[in-house]
């Protein structure tokens, strides 16, 4: 459990990191999101979230809702990730948009 903990709350720190990386980019999207071995030596499942806000006020994923102000969250099921093994958002899995 406290693994799940560490890793979602690696994971926030990397969607900061993506979305910034974002900006930059024009053409294509690419997330990646991997984790070391000192992180977690066991294998991971979970739901990997994405979530691209255009609104700085606040945390991205406390801006969910069912108003026209939402933001997009995007997810990937995430099964037996290995440590430094990527899972990866790119133009295919945001073109589904399911959370």
């Amino acid at each position: 459990m406290a693994s799940r903990i560490r890793f979602g709350m690696f994971l926030i720190a990397i969607f900061a990191i993506a979305i910034a990386a974002h900006a930059q980019q024009t053409a294509s999207y690419r997330f990646s999101v991997s984790f070391p071995k000192a992180q977690s030596a066991e294998p991971l499942d979970g739901r990997l979230l994405l979530i691209l806000s255009t609104d700085p006020s606040a945390e991205p994923r406390l801006q969910i809702s069912n108003s026209v102000r939402t933001q997009i969250p995007f997810g990937l099921d995430v099964d037996s990730l290995q440590p430094g093994q990527s899972a990866t958002l790119d133009d295919a899995a945001l073109k589904s948009w399911r959370y």
